[in-house]
Protein backbone atom coordinates (compact mmCIF):
# COMPACT_ATOMS: atom_id res chain seq x y z
CA UNK A 1 0.00 0.00 0.00
CA UNK A 2 1.60 3.67 -1.28
CA UNK A 3 2.79 5.63 2.25
CA UNK A 4 -0.67 7.47 2.41
CA UNK A 5 -0.46 9.76 4.28
CA UNK A 6 2.91 10.07 4.16
CA UNK A 7 3.33 10.98 1.23
CA UNK A 8 0.97 13.94 1.75
CA UNK A 9 3.03 14.65 4.83
CA UNK A 10 6.19 14.83 2.91
CA UNK A 11 4.74 17.63 0.64
CA UNK A 12 3.44 19.19 3.20
CA UNK A 13 5.79 19.59 5.65
CA UNK A 14 8.38 21.79 3.74
CA UNK A 15 6.15 23.61 2.68
CA UNK A 16 3.69 24.32 5.71
CA UNK A 17 2.70 27.89 6.91
CA UNK A 18 2.65 27.01 10.73
CA UNK A 19 5.34 24.71 11.91
CA UNK A 20 4.25 21.36 13.19
CA UNK A 21 1.02 21.65 11.80
CA UNK A 22 1.91 19.04 8.95
CA UNK A 23 3.08 16.43 11.57
CA UNK A 24 -0.27 17.14 14.02
CA UNK A 25 -2.79 16.47 11.01
CA UNK A 26 -0.64 13.09 9.61
CA UNK A 27 -0.78 11.61 13.51
CA UNK A 28 -4.85 12.83 13.49
CA UNK A 29 -5.21 10.79 10.10
CA UNK A 30 -3.22 7.98 10.66
CA UNK A 31 -5.11 7.52 14.10
CA UNK A 32 -8.63 7.94 11.94
CA UNK A 33 -7.15 5.65 9.50
CA UNK A 34 -6.15 2.74 12.02
CA UNK A 35 -9.26 2.90 14.17
CA UNK A 36 -11.15 2.25 10.69
CA UNK A 37 -9.11 -0.85 10.01
CA UNK A 38 -9.17 -1.95 13.42
CA UNK A 39 -12.74 -2.63 12.86
CA UNK A 40 -12.65 -3.60 9.64
CA UNK A 41 -14.78 -0.97 8.23
CA UNK A 42 -14.19 1.30 5.08
CA UNK A 43 -12.16 4.27 5.50
CA UNK A 44 -13.12 5.96 2.08
CA UNK A 45 -14.85 8.90 3.17
CA UNK A 46 -11.97 9.94 5.58
CA UNK A 47 -9.77 9.40 2.21
CA UNK A 48 -11.62 11.71 0.65
CA UNK A 49 -10.66 14.95 3.13
CA UNK A 50 -7.14 14.33 3.18
CA UNK A 51 -6.34 16.15 0.15
CA UNK A 52 -8.39 19.41 0.80
CA UNK A 53 -7.00 19.29 4.52
CA UNK A 54 -3.23 18.80 4.17
CA UNK A 55 -3.15 21.38 0.58
CA UNK A 56 -4.64 23.82 3.19
CA UNK A 57 -1.55 23.50 5.47
CA UNK A 58 0.51 24.70 2.45
CA UNK A 59 2.04 28.49 2.13
CA UNK A 60 1.43 28.88 -2.13
CA UNK A 61 4.00 31.58 -1.18
CA UNK A 62 6.86 29.40 -1.02
CA UNK A 63 8.91 27.98 -3.59
CA UNK A 64 9.17 24.31 -4.62
CA UNK A 65 12.61 23.19 -3.27
CA UNK A 66 14.59 20.13 -4.82
CA UNK A 67 12.77 16.68 -4.92
CA UNK A 68 15.00 13.86 -4.07
CA UNK A 69 14.06 10.11 -3.82
CA UNK A 70 15.05 7.76 -0.96
CA UNK A 71 14.86 3.92 -1.68
CA UNK A 72 17.42 1.30 -0.40
CA UNK A 73 16.86 -1.11 2.16
CA UNK A 74 13.43 -1.81 2.86
CA UNK A 75 13.25 -1.53 6.91
CA UNK A 76 16.04 0.90 7.15
CA UNK A 77 14.48 3.00 4.75
CA UNK A 78 10.89 2.98 6.96
CA UNK A 79 12.33 2.93 10.17
CA UNK A 80 12.74 6.28 11.86
CA UNK A 81 14.98 5.24 14.40
CA UNK A 82 17.18 3.02 12.39
CA UNK A 83 17.92 6.15 9.66
CA UNK A 84 18.43 8.69 12.35
CA UNK A 85 15.09 10.77 10.83
CA UNK A 86 16.60 10.66 7.45
CA UNK A 87 13.58 12.70 6.01
CA UNK A 88 13.72 14.93 9.09
CA UNK A 89 17.36 15.57 8.41
CA UNK A 90 17.04 16.23 4.44
CA UNK A 91 13.82 18.80 5.31
CA UNK A 92 16.11 20.66 7.89
CA UNK A 93 18.51 21.17 4.55
CA UNK A 94 16.19 22.58 2.24
CA UNK A 95 14.76 19.42 0.58
CA UNK A 96 11.52 17.76 -0.18
CA UNK A 97 11.43 13.76 -0.21
CA UNK A 98 9.41 10.85 -1.51
CA UNK A 99 10.39 7.38 -0.25
CA UNK A 100 9.70 4.46 -1.71
CA UNK A 101 6.60 2.77 0.33
CA UNK A 102 7.02 -0.57 1.82
CA UNK A 103 4.02 -1.89 -1.07
CA UNK A 104 6.54 -1.56 -3.71
CA UNK A 105 8.49 -4.93 -2.16
CA UNK A 106 5.31 -6.53 -1.16
CA UNK A 107 4.29 -5.81 -5.45
CA UNK A 108 7.48 -7.56 -6.58
CA UNK A 109 7.26 -10.73 -3.53
CA UNK A 110 4.12 -11.50 -5.36
CA UNK A 111 5.20 -10.70 -8.97
CA UNK A 112 8.57 -13.70 -8.36
CA UNK A 113 5.56 -15.76 -6.94
CA UNK A 114 3.96 -15.47 -9.97
CA UNK A 115 6.84 -16.04 -12.06
CA UNK A 116 8.51 -18.74 -10.41
CA UNK A 117 5.55 -20.83 -9.94
CA UNK A 118 4.92 -20.53 -13.33
CA UNK A 119 8.68 -21.51 -14.47
CA UNK A 120 7.94 -24.40 -12.15
CA UNK A 121 4.32 -25.66 -13.60
CA UNK A 122 2.95 -24.58 -10.34
CA UNK A 123 -0.14 -23.87 -11.94
CA UNK A 124 -2.07 -23.44 -8.87
CA UNK A 125 0.25 -21.36 -6.59
CA UNK A 126 0.56 -19.44 -9.97
CA UNK A 127 -2.82 -18.22 -9.79
CA UNK A 128 -3.03 -18.37 -5.95
CA UNK A 129 -0.54 -15.55 -6.35
CA UNK A 130 -1.70 -13.52 -9.51
CA UNK A 131 -4.92 -12.85 -7.78
CA UNK A 132 -3.63 -11.63 -4.63
CA UNK A 133 -1.25 -9.71 -6.82
CA UNK A 134 -4.15 -8.36 -8.42
CA UNK A 135 -6.30 -7.38 -5.29
CA UNK A 136 -3.12 -5.64 -3.86
CA UNK A 137 -3.11 -3.48 -7.08
CA UNK A 138 -6.94 -2.85 -7.77
CA UNK A 139 -6.33 -1.76 -3.49
CA UNK A 140 -3.84 0.76 -3.80
CA UNK A 141 -5.27 2.26 -6.96
CA UNK A 142 -8.07 3.15 -4.30
CA UNK A 143 -5.86 4.93 -2.15
CA UNK A 144 -4.18 6.93 -4.78
CA UNK A 145 -6.77 8.35 -6.36
CA UNK A 146 -7.59 9.78 -3.21
CA UNK A 147 -3.89 12.27 -3.21
CA UNK A 148 -2.94 11.84 -6.64
CA UNK A 149 -3.55 15.59 -7.42
CA UNK A 150 -1.84 16.55 -4.31
CA UNK A 151 1.02 14.63 -4.96
CA UNK A 152 1.40 15.07 -8.75
CA UNK A 153 3.08 12.09 -9.60
CA UNK A 154 2.09 8.22 -9.40
CA UNK A 155 4.62 4.98 -8.42
CA UNK A 156 5.88 3.31 -11.00
CA UNK A 157 4.48 -0.60 -11.38
CA UNK A 158 6.87 -3.19 -10.80
CA UNK A 159 6.90 -4.19 -14.79
CA UNK A 160 7.55 -0.84 -15.03
CA UNK A 161 10.72 -0.68 -12.18
CA UNK A 162 12.23 -4.15 -13.75
CA UNK A 163 12.30 -2.99 -17.29
CA UNK A 164 14.52 -0.44 -16.02
CA UNK A 165 16.56 -2.74 -13.93
CA UNK A 166 16.73 -5.22 -16.17
CA UNK A 167 19.66 -2.64 -18.72
CA UNK A 168 21.70 -2.78 -15.83
CA UNK A 169 21.16 -6.14 -13.49
CA UNK A 170 18.92 -9.10 -13.78
CA UNK A 171 15.55 -8.60 -12.59
CA UNK A 172 15.64 -12.33 -10.90
CA UNK A 173 18.32 -10.82 -8.11
CA UNK A 174 16.29 -11.69 -5.57
CA UNK A 175 16.82 -8.52 -3.51
CA UNK A 176 16.26 -4.89 -2.90
CA UNK A 177 19.20 -3.92 -5.55
CA UNK A 178 16.43 -4.83 -8.27
CA UNK A 179 14.13 -2.42 -6.75
CA UNK A 180 16.50 0.37 -5.73
CA UNK A 181 18.44 0.48 -9.22
CA UNK A 182 14.95 0.65 -10.99
CA UNK A 183 13.41 3.14 -9.04
CA UNK A 184 16.79 5.35 -8.81
CA UNK A 185 16.54 5.01 -12.69
CA UNK A 186 13.07 6.32 -12.77
CA UNK A 187 14.20 8.88 -10.68
CA UNK A 188 17.35 9.89 -12.47
CA UNK A 189 15.04 10.17 -15.80
CA UNK A 190 12.15 12.44 -13.78
CA UNK A 191 12.68 15.76 -14.55
CA UNK A 192 10.91 16.33 -11.45
CA UNK A 193 13.31 14.89 -9.18
CA UNK A 194 16.78 16.25 -8.76
CA UNK A 195 18.47 13.72 -7.27
CA UNK A 196 18.27 10.49 -5.23
CA UNK A 197 19.55 8.89 -1.66
CA UNK A 198 19.77 4.78 -1.39
CA UNK A 199 20.05 3.75 2.37
CA UNK A 200 21.82 0.18 3.24
CA UNK A 201 23.08 -1.07 6.49
CA UNK A 202 26.93 -1.53 7.47
CA UNK A 203 28.31 -4.57 5.18
CA UNK A 204 24.93 -5.02 3.25
CA UNK A 205 25.73 -6.74 -0.41
CA UNK A 206 22.19 -5.36 -2.21
CA UNK A 207 23.11 -2.07 -0.91
CA UNK A 208 26.68 -2.41 -1.78
CA UNK A 209 25.60 -3.18 -5.49
CA UNK A 210 23.58 0.07 -5.79
CA UNK A 211 26.45 2.08 -4.09
CA UNK A 212 28.67 0.25 -7.12
CA UNK A 213 26.50 1.31 -10.04
CA UNK A 214 25.13 4.82 -8.88
CA UNK A 215 28.32 6.60 -9.56
CA UNK A 216 27.73 5.58 -13.41
CA UNK A 217 24.12 6.24 -13.03
CA UNK A 218 24.97 9.44 -11.54
CA UNK A 219 27.04 10.50 -14.42
CA UNK A 220 24.64 9.10 -16.96
CA UNK A 221 21.78 11.18 -15.93
CA UNK A 222 24.08 14.42 -14.54
CA UNK A 223 22.12 14.23 -11.46
CA UNK A 224 23.76 13.29 -8.01
CA UNK A 225 23.07 9.97 -6.47
CA UNK A 226 24.53 9.81 -3.12
CA UNK A 227 24.76 6.15 -0.43
CA UNK A 228 24.13 6.78 3.03
CA UNK A 229 25.15 3.41 5.65
CA UNK A 230 24.10 3.44 8.79
CA UNK A 231 25.36 0.75 11.97
CA UNK A 232 23.13 1.43 14.26
CA UNK A 233 25.73 3.93 15.98
CA UNK A 234 24.83 7.77 16.27
CA UNK A 235 27.44 9.38 13.71
CA UNK A 236 27.29 13.04 11.78
CA UNK A 237 28.94 11.69 9.10
CA UNK A 238 25.60 11.15 7.43
CA UNK A 239 24.41 14.73 8.54
CA UNK A 240 27.50 16.34 6.65
CA UNK A 241 26.88 14.05 2.99
CA UNK A 242 22.97 15.08 2.89
CA UNK A 243 23.83 18.58 4.17
CA UNK A 244 26.33 18.70 1.47
CA UNK A 245 24.32 16.94 -0.98
CA UNK A 246 21.36 19.57 -0.58
CA UNK A 247 24.03 22.38 -1.14
CA UNK A 248 24.96 20.50 -4.79
CA UNK A 249 21.09 20.07 -5.29
CA UNK A 250 20.84 24.04 -4.39
CA UNK A 251 23.76 25.27 -6.68
CA UNK A 252 22.52 22.99 -10.17
CA UNK A 253 19.08 24.34 -9.26
CA UNK A 254 20.29 27.80 -9.69
CA UNK A 255 22.42 27.14 -12.23
CA UNK A 256 19.16 26.02 -14.12
CA UNK A 257 17.62 28.73 -13.52
CA UNK A 258 19.67 31.21 -15.03
CA UNK A 259 20.36 29.10 -18.18
CA UNK A 260 16.48 29.61 -18.42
Amino acid sequence: MPALPGRALWRTRPYEKKSGSADELFDEYLGRIVGRVRKKESFEDILNQLNSDFRSLIDPELPRKPLVGINGEIFLRSNRFSNQELVRECEKAGLEVVVSSIGEWMKYIFYRHVEDAVRDRKFLKALISYIIKRVWERDEHKVIKHYESLVDMKEPSTEEVLRLTSEWLSPKCGSEAVLSIGTGVEWMENPKFAGVISVMPHGCMPGGIVAAMSEKFSALYRKPWINLTYDGFVESTNLTRINNFAEVLRFCSQETKEGA
